[in-house]
C-alpha cells in the first residue's frame, strides 16, 4: 500500500574550504544527521567502495576513477529514511555509520552500530560491524547478538576475517536452534582466481547439530567450494561434502545462465534422528538414502527424486520401510508424489497426489490410505494423560489446500482400539469398526461405545480431537453413561485419595493434552467407594510455587529483566456428584493402624483434583449408615456404628471437613457397680454414643450412654448415676476399652483381657464366617466382673454365636454359652431367635424366641431365668395415610408383568445379554 512520509526541518549545507575539500552538513531529526567531508565525485562513490574492498585480492581488476578522491563520513540514520527507499527494511534508533574510503591508498574503514535491523519477518538485534583493510590484526569484525527468523534462530554470531596473500579467510562461530543447542564453528575463504571469478570455499569446519558432530570438508581438501562470475551467470559447485562417520550429504553440479542446470544431491545412510529437530509429539528414527537430481535443458526442467527410509520407527513403534518418489514439472512449480509404507511386505499406508509451489504458500492435493495402521504412535502426544494407546485404523483421507493448513476430509474405522488413563487407573476399549470422521482439523467421534475392561461398564463417546498440523492437540469430548467406572486406584504413599467409583451422568473432556480439564456431572452408582487418607499436616498442601529456574532465566533476573513463568499444567478434574446410598465414603483416620470412618448416605459434592496435587471438596454429605473402626496398637479394635442423620460438610480442604456425627459402640456390661440395689447382677446391652463435631482432624467429642433393652425404672436410675459429665466420660471410655463399667474408686482388671479377647474373637469370626453370609459362626467370650471393692462377681462365659439361613424363608440367630472359671460350668445359657418369612417380599413375618432375662438376682445357687414368646409383624412403606389404606385393603392382585426382551441392537457389539 502507498504510504506518505513527512520530514520536518530538513537542512543540508554544502560548502568547500580553501583546499577544495567538500563539507556537507545534514540536519534532520526525521531523516539523517551528521557530516560528510572529502574530495569526491558523486558518480564515483560506488566504484571507490568496490576498489577499496577489492584491493585485498591480487587478481582484482579495479575500476578506473579520478585520482585523489576520498570521503570521510559520520552520520546518524533514522528509520523513516530507510523505509522511503526500502519499505521492507526497518532499523533501530541511534543507528550510526562512520568511516573513510580513499582511491589512492585504497583505504577503506567502516563502523556500523544499530540496535536492530528488521527485514520482513526476520530480525537482527544489536549489530556491530567494523571494517579496516589496513588493520594488521583483522580486516573485518562482525558481532550480532540475535538473529530471529521463522525457520531458525541464531545467537551470539561472531565473524572475523584476515587477508593472507590474496585470500580473505573467515572464521565464524555462533549457536542456533530454539534452545541454542546447535553449535557452528565454520572456516571459510574468499578469493579471486586467475579468471577474475569469485571463489568461496570451506576449510575443515564443524557443526554440532542435535548433539551430533558433522564436518564440512573433513579431509580439508581444495574442493568444497563454489565458483561464480560477477554477474552470477555461471556457477559451479565442486563436491560440497558434509559427513558424520559413514553418513554423508553430497552436493555438486553446474548452472549456466537461465537455460542449463545439472545439480545432484546424494544422501547416504543418514540417521534421520540426527537431522530432524526435536518434536514433543513424534520421535522419528530410521536410515535415509536418496538421490535428488535437477536437470534443465533449453529452459525445460526435469526434476526427480527418490527417498527411502529403512528401519523406520515412530514413537518406538516399528513402521517398516517408507519409499517416496517425486517428479516435478518443467517449471519446477508442481510435483507429483507417490509414497508407500510397507511393514513385513504389508502395505499399511500410501499417499498419492501433487504439491504446487507456484503460489506464495504451496498448495497440496493428496489422497492418503491407511490399512491397519497402528495407533500406538499417538501415545507420546498425550503421555501425561493416556497410556497404552492401542489398536489400528483403516480408511482414507484427502488433504487439500495450503500445505501448512490443509483441509482434511476422510473417515477411519477402528479395530481393537483402546487406552489407559493411569491417573484414574481405568482401562478402556472402543467398539470395533467404530467410525471416526476427519473434517478440516478435527477427528470427530460420533456416539462410539466405550467399555472399561475390568468391570465391563460402558458409555458413549461423542465430540472431537483438534490439531494444528498434527501438533498442539486439543480435546473436546463428551462421555455419557448410565453406569461406568471412572476411578479404580489403590493406596500409595502420596495418595490424596483412592478407591473405586462408578457414575451415571456426563463427563466433558476439554483442553490441550498437556492441560486437560475433565468436568463430570453425575450420580454415584453401586459399589462406589471413595477413600481419603489423612496424613501429617505438613505433607498436605500445594507445592506448585516451587520452581527450578534455568541459567538463562537466572541471568535475566540479574540484569533486571522480568521473567514470566509458565503455570504448572496437567490433568484437572472437577466432579459435581449427586452422592447416593450406592456410594461409600471412607476416611482413613490413621494409615498405620487402619482406623477408618466409613459410611453410606446422600449429598451433593464438588470434588476438584489435578495431577499437580490440587484436592478440594465442597458440599454436604448426610449419613444413612456407617462404621467407625477404631484400631490401636494391634490389640484394641472397636467398631462404632454411625447413626443416620449425621453430616459432613466440606468447604475446600478435604481434611478440614466439619463433622456432626453420632457413632454408637455396642457392648454387654454389668451395671451393678453403678446401682445402689446390689441384687442386679447380669450383663445387659449397652450403647456408648459418641458425638463428633467441628473439624475432622480435631473433632470435639461428647459421650452418652444408653441402655436399649432395659426397663424404664432401671434406665432412669442408671442415667441418674451417669448425669455427671466426668463420670459419664470415664464410664464410656471404660466400656470402649474394657467392655465393663468401672468403680471410680478402683479400676477393674478386665481392660487388657477384654481387648485381647475381642481382638481374637474378631479374627476367629472372619475365619469361620461364610463369604456369602448364608452361614456365619463365631466364638463369644464374655469376661466376668471381679471388683475387689465390691461384692459383685460374675463368671466368665465362653460360647458360640450362629447366624444362618435354613432356606430363603427361615432365618436363625442364636448364642449359646457356658460359665467358665466358676462353680456352674455345667449350666448352659443362651438366646435363640427364629424368623419365618410368610410372604414373597418378606414384609409379613412370624417370630419365635427364647432369651435370658435382662437382670439376674445376686445370690448363691440362683437359677438363670428365661423369657419365651411368639409374635407376628407386618411391615409396609408409605408416604401418606391414603397410600397406607390402599396398600392394606387393596384386594386386587397385580398381574405379573412379562420380562421385556433385550434388544441387542441398542448396545455395542461387544456387549451380549444372556437369554
Amino acid at each position: 500500500p502507498n504510504k506518505s512520509y513527512r520530514f520536518n526541518d530538513f537542512k543540508v549545507v554544502s560548502e568547500f574550504d580553501e583546499e577544495k575539500v567538500r563539507h556537507i552538513t545534514i540536519d534532520s531529526k526525521d531523516a539523517i544527521n551528521g557530516n560528510i567531508n572529502g574530495v569526491f565525485q558523486f558518480k564515483d562513490l560506488g566504484k571507490l567502495v568496490l576498489n577499496s574492498t577489492g584491493s585485498l585480492y591480487t587478481n582484482y581488476e579495479p575500476f578506473k576513477v579520478k585520482e585523489g578522491q576520498y570521503i570521510d563520513f559520520n552520520v546518524k540514520v533514522s528509520n523513516q529514511l530507510v523505509e522511503v527507499f526500502y519499505p521492507d527494511i526497518s532499523i533501530g534508533e541511534n543507528t550510526r555509520l562512520k568511516g573513510k574510503v580513499g582511491s589512492d591508498e585504497q583505504d577503506f574503514r567502516l563502523s556500523l552500530k544499530t540496535p536492530f535491523v528488521k527485514i520482513g519477518e526476520n530480525k537482527m538485534n544489536k549489530i556491530n560491524i567494523k571494517i579496516d583493510n589496513k588493520n594488521p590484526l583483522f580486516n573485518t569484525f562482525v558481532k550480532i547478538d540475535e538473529v530471529r527468523t521463522s525457520h531458525y534462530d541464531i545467537d551470539n554470531f561472531r565473524l572475523i576475517n584476515k587477508t593472507l596473500n590474496d585470500t580473505l579467510f573467515f572464521k565464524t562461530e555462533f549457536v542456533g536452534g530454539k534452545n541454542k543447542n546447535d553449535k557452528f564453528d565454520l572456516n571459510l575463504y574468499h578469493t579471486i582466481n586467475t579468471d577474475n571469478k569469485s571463489v568461496i570455499g570451506f576449510k575443515k569446519s564443524k557443526i554440532n547439530f542435535n548433539k551430533y558432530d558433522w564436518y564440512v570438508n573433513e579431509d580439508n581438501n581444495k574442493k568444497n567450494r563454489i565458483i561464480f562470475d560477477n554477474n552470477l551467470d555461471n556457477i559451479r559447485i565442486e563436491d560440497f561434502f558434509i559427513s558424520n562417520q559413514d553418513q554423508f550429504v553430497e552436493l555438486f553440479g553446474v548452472m549456466e545462465k537461465d537455460s542449463e542446470k545439472d545439480i545432484t544431491l546424494n544422501l547416504k545412510e543418514i540417521d534421520i534422528a540426527k537431522l530432524l529437530p526435536e518434536s514433543k509429539d513424534f520421535d522419528i528414527r530410521g536410515i535415509l538414502d536418496g538421490n535428488i537430481h535437477v536437470f534443465q535443458h533449453n529452459k525445460e526442467y526435469f526434476p526427480k527424486g527418490t527417498l527411502i527410509v529403512e528401519q523406520l520407527e515412530v514413537n518406538e513403534q516399528e513402521m517398516g520401510v517408507f519409499q517416496l518418489e517425486v517428479t516435478g514439472d518443467d517449471a519446477l512449480s508442481n510435483y507429483q508424489i507417490n509414497g508407500v509404507l510397507e511393514n513385513h511386505n504389508f502395505k499399511t499406508f500410501s499417499a498419492q497426489g501433487n504439491i504446487d509451489f507456484s503460489t506464495k504458500t504451496p498448495e497440496m492435493n493428496i489422497d492418503t490410505y491407511f490399512d491397519e495402521f497402528k495407533l500406538s504412535i499417538l501415545e507420546p502426544i498425550a503421555v501425561d494423560v493416556f497410556t497404552d494407546i492401542r489398536g489400528s485404523v483403516t480408511g482414507g483421507a484427502n488433504f487439500l489446500g495450503s500445505i501448512d493448513k490443509p483441509e482434511i476430509l476422510g473417515i477411519l474405522y477402528l479395530k481393537d482400539a483402546g487406552m489407559n488413563i493411569p491417573y484414574l487407573n481405568v482401562d478402556l476399549d472402543l467398539e470395533d469398526n467404530a467410525s471416526v470422521s476427519l473434517v478440516d482439523h478435527q477427528f470427530l467421534f460420533n456416539n462410539i461405545a466405550i467399555l472399561d475392561t475390568k468391570y465391563l461398564t460402558s458409555g458413549r463417546l461423542n465430540g472431537f480431537i483438534e490439531h494444528q498440523s498434527f501438533s498442539d492437540w486439543v480435546l473436546g469430548l463428551k462421555l455419557s453413561t448410565n453406569n461406568m467406572l471412572v476411578l479404580d486406584t489403590e493406596l500409595e504413599e502420596d495418595s490424596l485419595y483412592y478407591g473405586t467409583a462408578f457414575i451415571a451422568g456426563e463427563a466433558n473432556i476439554q483442553g490441550p493434552t498437556d492441560a486437560l480439564v475433565i468436568d463430570v456431572v453425575a450420580q454415584t452408582k453401586e459399589n462406589t467407594t471413595f477413600k481419603i487418607p489423612i496424613r501429617d499436616s505438613e505433607s498436605i498442601g500445594d507445592n506448585s510455587f516451587i520452581r527450578f529456574i534455568s541459567e538463562e532465566e537466572k541471568n535475566q533476573i540479574k540484569i533486571g529483566q522480568e521473567t514470566v513463568f509458565d503455570e504448572v499444567q496437567g490433568l484437572e478434574m472437577n466432579f459435581d456428584l449427586d452422592v447416593t446410598r450406592d456410594a461409600e465414603i471412607e476416611i482413613v483416620i490413621d494409615q498405620k493402624t487402619g482406623s477408618t470412618l466409613r459410611g453410606r448416605g446422600a449429598g451433593s459434592l464438588l470434588v476438584e483434583i489435578n495431577t499437580n496435587g490440587k484436592f478440594n471438596m465442597y458440599g454436604d454429605f448426610v449419613t444413612y449408615e456407617g462404621t467407625y473402626n477404631f484400631i490401636y496398637g494391634g490389640l484394641i479394635e472397636k467398631r462404632f456404628r454411625v447413626q443416620p442423620g449425621g453430616t459432613i460438610n466440606w468447604e475446600g480442604d478435604p481434611f478440614a471437613a466439619q463433622l456432626d456425627i453420632n457413632a454408637v459402640y455396642s457392648t454387654d456390661a454389668n451395671p451393678a457397680i453403678l446401682l445402689d440395689n446390689a441384687t442386679i447382677n447380669r450383663k445387659i446391652p449397652v450403647d456408648v454414643v459418641i458425638n463428633l463435631t467441628n473439624q475432622l482432624l480435631q473433632p470435639d467429642v461428647d459421650f452418652n450412654i444408653k441402655f436399649p433393652k432395659t426397663s424404664s425404672v432401671i434406665e432412669s436410675e442408671l442415667q441418674y448415676k451417669l448425669q455427671d459429665k466426668e463420670n459419664r466420660e470415664l464410664q464410656a471410655l471404660s466400656l470402649v476399652t474394657s467392655g465393663s463399667f468401672v468403680n471410680r474408686l478402683s479400676v477393674g482388671n478386665g481392660a487388657v483381657v477384654g481387648n485381647l479377647t475381642e481382638r481374637a474373637k474378631s479374627i476367629l469370626d472372619d475365619i469361620l464366617s461364610d463369604e456369602d453370609d448364608k452361614f456365619n459362626i463365631g466364638l463369644n467370650f464374655e469376661q466376668g466382673e471381679r471388683t475387689p471393692d465390691s461384692d459383685i462377681r460374675t463368671d466368665d462365659r465362653l460360647g458360640v454365636t450362629l447366624s444362618t439361613k435354613i432356606s430363603d424363608r427361615i432365618l436363625i440367630n442364636g448364642k449359646v454359652g457356658v460359665p467358665v472359671g466358676g462353680v456352674n460350668e455345667t449350666v448352659v445359657v443362651g438366646d435363640v431367635e427364629v424368623e419365618f418369612l410368610l410372604n414373597e417380599d418378606g414384609t409379613l413375618r412370624a417370630k419365635v424366641f427364647n432369651r435370658e432375662n435382662d437382670f439376674q438376682a445376686l445370690g448363691f445357687g440362683e437359677e438363670i431365668g428365661y423369657t419365651q414368646g411368639v409374635g407376628l409383624s407386618y411391615q409396609v412403606d408409605f408416604d401418606s395415610f391414603k397410600e397406607l389404606m390402599q396398600k392394606i385393603f387393596k384386594k386386587a392382585k397385580e398381574e405379573e408383568q412379562e420380562k421385556a426382551p433385550v434388544d441387542d441392537n441398542t448396545v455395542p457389539d461387544f456387549i451380549r445379554f444372556k437369554e
